[in-house]
């Protein structure tokens, strides 16, 4: 790496042919639609629109940077660009493998100026230019890890997902998909109660009736839901062996931190 030569960003780009005809403004970006809009937003895709005559099906992939956002995507596809404050950059191939080009381009440290513009920042940096060949193998590698990391955070949003249906479920229908009654808290299954409670936090009796301390309604919600997840794994598990632990671990993670805060409100 110490014999990388280095480029300055103002010479690491040529011209391309993207104009104002291929540029939407984001009052006319649909939800839906064939081509997909791609703006200096954090959403990769914006949204959508039909009009052919924008498509930009050329010089491909392109770089787009968020001039007050400072957002970089690596766009491969046909798209349609939004209007305000997006910059494109059609890396030389002639020097920078495209997708090497991208992540040289996310690697650097620009400041935020708030939503001031940023591009001449960018430009006047310098990133690196290892030989081609090189690039090609960097670029590899480190796309093979961001659709780890990206398929890693589907599952974790799913994950999530399941996690609140299943709360809602669990809230509304209790565990016998039981009918519901009001509450100082709103409304719970019929079985469960919501009282004063000086020693615990929570508690299951033997007939399956939860209780809840009316305290938990001024405590963060995380602590909320390790007390009513807590309380609902013991339904299935009555004890607090390793697969309670293991139950617990699925829904809330390293749960043993929450645990600590909720013994400061002791």
């Amino acid at each position: 790496m110490s014999d990388w030569k280095t480029c300055a960003v103002s010479d690491s780009f040529v011209k391309n042919n993207v104009g104002r005809r291929n540029q939407i403004p984001a009052k006319d970006i649909a939800s839906v639609g064939r081509f997909p809009v791609v703006d200096q937003g954090q959403q990769f895709v914006s949204g959508y629109c039909d009009d052919t005559d924008r498509v930009i099906d050329f010089d491909l992939p392109l770089i787009i940077f968020g001039d007050h956002t400072r957002c970089l995507k690596y766009v491969d596809f046909p798209f349609i660009l939004g209007a305000d404050g997006t910059k494109v950059l059609l890396p030389d191939k002639k020097i920078y493998d495209p997708k090497f080009y991208y992540y040289a381009l996310v690697s650097l440290d620009l400041p935020s100026r708030g939503y001031n513009r940023h591009f001449k920042s960018l430009v006047e940096r310098c990133i690196p230019l290892p030989p081609l060949p090189e690039q090609k193998k960097i670029a590899h590698i480190l796309s093979t890890v961001q659709q780890a990391i990206e398929a890693q955070e589907r599952i974790i949003q799913t994950t999530t997902e399941l996690k609140k249906a299943l709360m809602h479920k669990l809230f509304t229908e209790g565990l016998r998909n039981e009918p519901q009654k009001q509450t100082d808290v709103g409304p719970v299954p019929e079985s469960w109660e919501v009282v004063e409670m000086r020693r615990k936090w929570a508690s299951c009796s033997t007939a399956g009736t939860l209780s809840f301390n009316d305290e938990l309604l001024g405590m963060p919600q995380d602590l909320g839901d390790y007390v009513i997840v807590h309380e609902l794994l013991h339904f299935p598990v009555p004890n607090h062996g390793k697969l309670w632990k293991s139950l617990m671990r699925v829904h809330l993670g390293e749960y043993e931190s929450l645990v600590n805060r909720l013994k400061s409100y002791n």
